[in-house]
Formats: C-alpha cells, sequence, structure tokens
C-alpha cells in the first residue's frame, strides 16, 4: 500500500508463490475492481485502485487494522528490500 505500483515479479517474491498462482490471485482482485494493471513490454505492474472513494475507505481500515501487526512489518521489510533493485533484477 506504500508503494504506488509493484511489478508481478516484486509481489511473487514477496509472497513467495509461483507466478501462476500469484497471477491468478491477482486475477481475482482486477476482477473485484481493488487492483488495476499495466503492461510495460514484458513487464506487468500492480497497483490499488484509489480513485474510487469507498475503496479508499477500505484501504484506510486495512492500513489502520494492521499497522501494528508483527507479520506486516516483517512484509514491509522484505518489501523494502525487494524494491531496492530494480523490478528487472527481481525478475530475473
Amino acid at each position: 500500500m506504500q508503494h504506488e505500483e509493484l511489478c508481478a515479479c516484486q509481489i511473487t517474491e514477496l509472497i513467495q508463490v509461483s507466478g501462476a498462482t500469484a497471477s491468478r490471485h491477482l486475477n481475482v482482485l482486477i476482477l473485484s475492481g481493488l487492483v488495476n494493471s499495466r503492461k510495460a513490454g514484458r513487464w506487468v505492474y500492480y497497483r490499488l485502485c484509489r480513485e474510487k472513494v469507498e475503496l479508499r475507505v477500505l484501504i484506510n481500515w486495512i492500513e489502520l487494522m494492521m499497522k501494528d501487526d508483527p507479520n506486516t512489518l516483517s512484509d514491509k521489510l522484505m518489501l523494502a528490500q525487494i524494491t531496492s533493485d530494480e523490478p528487472q533484477e527481481v525478475c530475473r
């Protein structure tokens, strides 16, 4: 939620699942209207749909509920490491 968008490879690396599994789950989020995607060459980038007011309320609530969760803090640290490299480096 702190990043404008993430490459599919970054998401796959973070949640430690296969690309196919991540793609299937991300597609559900796209169909639900929670996530948008864009393709740039061979890379696919995903971002939260912050434009819809009701989704902003939901995202704010999720952020509030998860802010002190130890797993969330651990995931934030891991994501910081993953995003310190260019997405193309992670995808190799």
